[in-house]
């Protein structure tokens, strides 16, 4: 078997959320309420590629209905999101989203009105093609498959049996369910 290399990363103002992945063209996705695209040249270069977020300011005691990006899965063409409110409890939804490039200059000083409208557009249509897969989920656990062909879905209802259901889509096709326990 072979050695696995191993590289450090330094994050001087953020932190590597867990549940980042790679797709199957290296670019790196990651939950962190919105979700992010990334690139590795010397040092991650990206990001935010999903407004899934509806952060509110809340003052008042106890914790705001904020919602975002728990957990995700990215096949070959699609981003599968679970979304659940944030530092909470309640109910959640699954989603996925056609996978979408950034934009390739990341600098605003280039061109910022045309890099801004670029990135606005990219936000509007990854949003105007949200397909909800299922609501009132309380969790779940998302895989894809290192080609990107197959994603391997487990959730549990919020409300109901509390068992965990499994579901496989292959080439961003329809759930299919497993019998798996």
């Amino acid at each position: 078997m072979g050695k696995v290399a191993q590289e450090r990363i330094h994050t001087r103002r953020e932190a590597l959320p867990p549940g980042a992945v790679f797709d199957n063209s290296d670019l790196l996705f990651f939950p962190m309420r919105d979700v992010y695209q990334c690139q590795w040249h010397e040092e991650l270069d990206g990001g935010r590629c999903l407004p899934v977020s509806t952060e509110r300011v809340f003052t008042g005691g106890g914790s705001p209905s904020t919602f975002g990006a728990r957990s995700i899965a990215v096949s070959e063409k699609m981003i599968y999101v679970f979304i659940n409110r944030l530092g909470g409890s309640g109910p959640g939804f699954l989603v996925r989203f056609p996978k979408l490039r950034l934009p390739e200059s990341a600098d605003l000083f280039d061109n910022p009105d045309g890099r801004y409208r670029q990135v606005i557009t990219l936000y509007a249509n990854s949003l105007r093609s949200m397909e909800i897969l299922q609501t009132n989920v309380s969790d779940t656990a998302l895989c894809a498959s290192a080609n990107g062909n197959y994603v391997l879905i487990g959730r549990r209802l919020w409300s109901g049996s509390g068992e965990r259901q499994w579901f496989k889509v292959t080439n961003d096709g329809k759930l299919i369910p497993l019998p798996l326990k």
